[in-house]
């Protein structure tokens, strides 16, 4: 299925610092490393413009402002599918104007986070499934799992009418390090010891090796998507001295991981 582009941005909560009260909307009181703020909303918009997707899949999307609607207006794109405002950021896809219509939305598995759409595209007729994605972060990896399996099912059963195109936010952390990996043979012994963000990478890995199996992995040799080192045993080192081994935190804290994946079945 020639002529479509794809773009795939975690842009990571832009407009989340808090404000005094009165002085407009009050986000939430920290940021990712690399998190983009409200007044690198015409940035965003601009490299979106330059690159000219035809379709773009969307995640932690401040929505309590409009943002994903001011985004899409800015770029010169239509909203396919967006989350509502009763969380702190969603997922959102964007079309461009004259590439494809949107037929309905999909309905993910339970618990699965993301938005999606059926389209039919304007050049052959021809329809597409595309759904944006954000699975649950940090030490959350059964549900992450669970995410990920119930994506795999549900991908091969939509792909069995119309090829079916993923982007998102996995929050899977590829590379733990060989001491992330011993901390945690060293809570078996010592349960006392935190659990730091992703420690089951066993879990993680078979979820994904589902998903692999399921779709193809289309950013494969993209390397690392993390804007900076995962830096949770640095939050964490502080208020944990001296449970977490100082090692353990420096050699978690050092790797960069790779969150985003785009995923298409096999006709994409």
């Amino acid at each position: 299925m020639p002529g479509l582009s794809f773009l795939q941005w975690n842009i990571g909560n832009f407009d989340v610092r808090p404000r005094l009260p009165g002085r407009g909307y009050r986000g939430m009181a920290y940021t990712h490393a690399s998190a983009s703020r409200d007044e690198d909303l015409g940035a965003i918009a601009g490299v979106i413009r330059a690159e000219a997707p035809d379709l773009v899949t969307l995640q932690e999307v401040v929505v309590r402002e409009d943002h994903h609607r001011r985004l899409a207006e800015a770029a010169g794109y239509e909203v396919a599918a967006a989350g509502t405002a009763d969380y702190r950021h969603t997922q959102a896809l964007l079309i461009k104007p004259g590439r494809a219509s949107v037929l309905g939305s999909l309905s993910p598995p339970p618990g699965v986070n993301g938005v999606g759409v059926r389209l039919k595209r304007s050049d052959d007729g021809r329809e597409l499934a595309v759904f944006s994605n954000h699975s649950d972060a940090g030490i959350h990896t059964r549900e992450r799992a669970a995410q990920h399996r119930a994506l795999a099912a549900w991908a091969a059963e939509l792909s069995r009418e119309r090829p079916f195109l993923m982007g998102g936010d996995f929050n899977f952390d590829d590379a733990p390090g060989s001491l992330h990996y011993a901390a945690e043979k060293l809570r078996a012994v010592l349960p006392v010891l935190p659990k730091l963000v992703s420690g089951d990478w066993a879990a993680d890995r078979e979820a994904l090796a589902v998903l692999r199996g399921r779709l193809r992995d289309l950013a494969e040799e993209k390397g690392p998507t993390s804007g900076a080192p995962r830096s949770w045993p640095r939050i964490l080192l502080p208020l944990g001295l001296p449970l977490i081994p100082l090692a353990w935190a420096l050699g978690v804290s050092r790797l960069r991981s790779r969150l985003d994946y785009v995923f298409a079945s096999a006709p994409l």
